[in-house]
């Protein structure tokens, strides 16, 4: 197999590889999606909260771009929202989850009047600028470790294990207005509990809330799972277990009813983000890549087929040699004119070129006026005393004549007439035959 074709075969691969990941590509995106995203269907999905919602007309919509610029007035649900940069992008670029500008733009949109649901088992930026605290229960995160309570020889639990360990919260303060209905939900046992930064965290925890700050669910323990601060017009209600809003926790006690409850918007419609989530206005191939951390792997590929090409390419071959033109002579000049001419039938262009040249020599010659041509060069050459070339000149122009007037080309009579004017061309000019004849321009 030559190099070329080497090089056509792994081309062709790679664009079946990569019609094969664009085909793969489905609507309703179903094999892209994971946890809390409202796309997925799976258990730790939340479709569910998506189908919740259309019922209750709310006009859910998806947003798929990063919070600098946010939707219309509503309520935003933001669940669990993924890292700007994971891996080793993480490492140059940071693990921030939302930018200064995304954060900014959030404050001024809740102070104009809307609602941000946040719900995030971890702190981020947004958590910092409304003052919330996420308290790690004691023994630290679970979630996050194996538990200390599995038995010698056995396995321990996966981080992040699915579904988590369960607890029952109930409304922290009664009666609530956002609470109606509600009298019991299920939260995972060991999520942060959500407190305001300036207040210590001790016995004292339920004397220390301000004003503007509600807590809204406790569990048995007395730890806030969910609180409610206000700033300006609008509101921030954090959640700290994700698994209230999965299609399986929505089954369980009076889950629905408190997200229907916190969810329900005050003005506009509900949005739901899912650009944190790694979806963007258009899924496509680069964002499966990125999403998927493939794209180290596939920059080594493009890599590896860059080395391929310029190991087995041959196309450019050794280095070529210094090219000297070799010097032609006028007769090689005249042969491939008269062969342009032949070929084209440009006859009477060819006998007018030498009647030209003819006129040329004959002024140089006999000093004749220069516009001496046709017929008056015969007149001007018998003016001059030269009526012997005079009388050459002119069986040859009426010979020229008759033959642009013949109908049907004459090569051989042509070619005479030509041989004629050469000949009498070399005379004038002092040569001797037809053959040393030199055009003007000619080398």
């Amino acid at each position: 197999m030559t190099g070329r074709m080497t090089l056509l075969v792994l081309g062709v691969l790679l664009l079946v590889l990569a019609a094969a990941f664009l085909g793969a590509e489905s609507e309703d995106r179903s094999a892209f999606t994971g946890r809390y995203t409202s796309f997925s269907a799976a258990p730790d999905g939340a479709r569910a909260l998506w189908a919740l919602s259309e019922r209750l007309g709310y006009q859910p919509e998806r947003t798929m771009a990063n919070f600098e610029a946010l939707p219309g007035e509503g309520t935003l649900l933001c669940v669990e929202p993924q890292p700007l940069a994971t891996g080793l992008l993480a490492l140059f670029f940071g693990a921030g989850t939302f930018s200064d500008s995304e954060v900014e733009s959030v404050q001024r949109w809740v102070e104009e009047g809307n609602t941000l649901v946040m719900v995030a088992s971890g702190e981020n930026e947004l958590h910092e600028a409304f003052s919330a605290l996420l308290h790690a229960p004691p023994g630290g995160d679970p979630l996050a470790e194996p538990t200390p309570e599995t038995p010698e020889g056995e396995e321990p639990t996966p981080a992040r294990a699915w579904p988590p360990p369960l607890a029952l919260a109930t409304p922290a303060l009664s009666p609530l207005a956002s609470l109606q209905g509600v009298a019991q939900v299920r939260v995972e046992a060991q999520a942060p509990a959500v407190l305001l930064r300036s207040v210590h965290v001790g016995e004292d925890e339920e004397e220390a809330w301000p004003t503007g700050w509600t807590p809204l669910l406790r569990d048995a323990a007395g730890r806030v799972h969910a609180a409610e601060v206000r700033r300006g017009a609008g509101r921030v209600i954090f959640l700290s277990s994700p698994y209230l809003v999965t299609n399986r926790g929505l089954r369980d006690e009076d889950n629905a009813v408190l997200l229907a409850r916190l969810l329900r918007p005050e003005r506009g419609r509900l949005y739901i983000d899912e650009f944190h989530h790694g979806f963007r206005q258009e899924r496509g191939l680069s964002s499966y890549l990125r999403d998927s951390s493939l794209w180290l792997a596939v920059c080594q590929l493009l890599l590896l087929l860059l080395f391929l090409g310029w190991r087995v390419s041959s196309r450019f071959g050794p280095p070529l040699g210094f090219y000297e033109e070799e010097a032609r002579g006028s007769g090689d000049y005249v042969r491939a004119m008269s062969r342009i001419y032949a070929q084209g039938r440009h006859d009477q262009h060819a006998l007018q070129v030498l009647l030209d040249d003819l006129g040329r020599a004959c002024v140089e010659r006999f000093k004749l006026p220069g516009e001496a041509r046709g017929e008056g060069l015969a007149s001007a050459l018998e003016q001059a005393g030269q009526g012997g070339v005079a009388a050459q000149v002119r069986p040859l122009l009426a010979e020229i004549d008759q033959l642009a007037a013949a109908k049907r080309r004459r090569p051989a009579r042509t070619l005479a007439v030509a041989a004629r004017l050469a000949r009498l061309i070399a005379e004038l000019r002092g040569q001797r035959g037809a053959g040393a004849y030199q055009h003007k321009g000619s080398p």
